[in-house]
């Protein structure tokens, strides 16, 4: 604790602290002394259990001839986010219908070719 010394002389406290940051309160007649200093860092503590394998995969659509509607199986049983890119890696937007849990169809204004990374 820090080096406190309270004195009562009848109905007066005098409080002298060294070196805290104690938060002092005065309610009615009581004196409360709150330390707010951190003590030692404590011993670290054991290994957590390993946790379940990982169950979200992945999935890159090559699409090698250049078409304006890309119809990808996926087979992910999930709807994922869809991410398009051209045969230049440039990010390319389409309209994405979810035809159902594993097959996504992505509608663009030109024919192009590229891929699609579904995750």
């Amino acid at each position: 604790m820090s080096d406190a010394e309270i004195i009562v002389e009848e109905t007066e406290a005098v409080i002298e602290i060294a070196e805290t940051d104690a938060v002092i309160e005065v309610e009615q007649q009581d004196v409360v002394i709150e330390d707010t200093r951190s003590g030692p860092q404590g011993a670290t503590g054991p290994q957590g259990p390993v946790g379940p394998a990982g169950s979200d995969t992945t999935y890159v659509h090559t699409q090698t001839a250049p078409s304006d509607t890309w119809v990808i199986p996926h087979g992910l049983d999930k709807f994922p986010a869809v991410d398009v890119v051209d045969s230049g890696s440039n990010v390319v937007v389409g309209e994405i219908h979810y035809n159902n849990s594993n097959t996504v169809t992505i509608t663009f204004i030109a024919p192009f070719s590229g891929k699609a990374f579904l995750n």
